[in-house]
């Protein structure tokens, strides 16, 4: 019975001295379902088929003992206040000299590192089939100003602001095209292309839309950490990026595609 207690106060005593040594990272993402990046609504991480983007994480998490990675759901606006405010660690985004004030991408010599991405996909414009909405990669014709849906706080709509149209932001990707279905909305900008994957639809959206090619924009994801949580742990944070260069990313996607 000694034998065992004392035992059993060793386990404790490592444990407790394994989990001083690793370093805790808080990863903020979006709260309603964004497929392939993150399945599921509402603050719960689904356990399985949570998503490519959690996949993805969750390699980092066993790849670096040192690390211990926890993830937290809100809005996507949220997430990024949240960074800026360093009471999140690390969010999931494109690059913009904007977020630059509040986050840390991955450099070389000084300009953000397209190898160090750990998504790459281009955004479409949505139609509906009857629609006279047209896009041919420069240019948009309708009959009228066209009122575009888009996510809130997506930096796609700093590409859409160049453009001669209405922006109506809603509060995720399913809303904005419930508004299309409704034809409250002329069109909406959707993924439609993840690395080499052509997004697939669901039955119901290829009969009543279309998605409009060339793509409206193409655009690397990168992890973003905030300038506080870099400051602490640099040498680990560039571990991360390094090791994205190598991973396997499409062996995930795929799976996602099936």
């Amino acid at each position: 019975m000694k034998i065992y207690l004392m035992l059993l106060c060793i386990l404790t005593i490592f444990n407790l001295a394994f989990a001083n040594t690793q370093t805790n990272l808080l990863f903020c993402y979006e709260d309603k379902s964004l497929p392939p990046y993150f399945l599921g609504e509402g603050a719960d991480v689904p356990k399985d088929k949570p998503g490519a983007t959690i996949e993805l994480m969750r390699q980092l998490d066993l790849k670096f003992s040192e690390l211990n990675i926890k993830y937290i759901r809100k809005p996507w606006k949220r997430c990024l206040d949240d960074l800026s405010k360093s009471t999140v660690d690390a969010v999931i985004g494109s690059y913009h000299a904007e977020r630059e004030k509040f986050g840390v991408y991955p450099k070389v010599v000084d300009k953000v590192d397209p190898s160090k991405a750990i998504s790459k996909h281009a955004v479409c414009f949505i139609k509906n089939k009857n629609s006279s909405f047209f896009w041919d990669g420069r240019n948009i014709q309708g009959n009228n100003k066209m009122v575009i849906a888009v996510t809130a706080g997506y930096m796609i709509i700093k590409v859409l602001e160049k453009l001669p149209v209405i922006i109506h932001e809603t509060r995720s990707a399913d809303q904005a095209l419930i508004l299309l279905k409704k034809k409250r909305v002329d069109a909406a900008v959707s993924l439609c292309q993840i690395d080499k994957y052509a997004m697939k639809r669901h039955n119901e959206l290829e009969s009543q839309f279309t998605l409009m090619y060339p793509p409206l924009h193409v655009k690397n994801g990168y992890l973003i950490v905030s300038h506080e949580y870099y400051q602490i742990n640099e040498p680990l944070v560039q571990k991360i990026w390094n090791y994205l260069i190598n991973l396997d990313k499409n062996a995930i996607y795929s799976e996602y595609f099936k």
